[in-house]
């Protein structure tokens, strides 16, 4: 309904969720991005929250209201890539400081740009942004998007673990649950391993392991 702005649209959704006894609202990534057809997955902010989604204060007012509701919040954050645009993290100071050195593993097979686990920029980064999710909106768990593209080597079965991401993954596990949320993930296939998720699910939204 074109008609309704995006608190009215926000206001909905809690009814729906109150009137249908769901226990959880999943939102794909509130991250700020260029790319409409991205859907979020691709974000040009880690930590700057989507103007498509109306104002930060409004949000967090939303997430207060789902918890007098007893409904919890879960966000998407996709670790697995990042934008290219030059005024995101991209050659952020005219080096490389947060994705790999070498060109054929900087770019994934989308043309964005992967996460070097092994700096420690890149790690701070992403812990820093977890944290900031978890206790600035105080939402009660993260899911982590398309870590077959973290774990596997440009998300590709054939060429391997990667085994800095896979400890780096673990790290995060840690972080999100030592702040007493839920770490969820989703990923593209059967997930064999075990690293620590609450939950892990298919692009379909359909629990494969808890």
């Amino acid at each position: 309904d074109n008609s309704k702005n995006k608190n009215q649209i926000l206001d909905d959704l809690l009814e729906h969720a109150i009137a249908n006894n769901f226990t959880y609202i999943k939102f794909l990534p509130v991250t700020e991005y260029k790319n409409y057809k991205s859907y979020g997955f691709n974000s040009i902010g880690l930590f700057a929250f989507t103007s498509r989604y109306g104002e930060s204060k409004d949000f967090k007012k939303f997430i207060d209201d789902c918890h007098k509701n007893k409904i919890g919040v879960i966000l998407d954050l996709d670790f697995s890539q990042f934008d290219p645009d030059s005024y995101y993290l991209n050659d952020f100071d005219g080096t490389r400081l947060y994705n790999y050195n070498y060109d054929d593993i900087n770019y994934t097979y989308h043309n964005t740009i992967n996460f070097d686990p092994e700096k420690n920029l890149t790690k701070s980064y992403l812990k820093s942004c977890i944290s900031f999710w978890i206790n600035e909106f105080n939402v009660d768990g993260i899911a982590l998007s398309n870590i077959d593209s973290m774990i596997f080597w440009q998300g590709d079965f054939s060429r391997g673990v990667n085994n800095k991401f896979m400890d780096l993954i673990s790290e995060l596990i840690d972080l999100i649950h030592a702040n007493k949320s839920l770490a969820l993930a989703s990923f593209n296939g059967n997930y064999d391993f075990d690293l620590g998720f609450d939950y892990v699910y298919d692009y379909s939204l359909r629990p494969l392991i808890r």
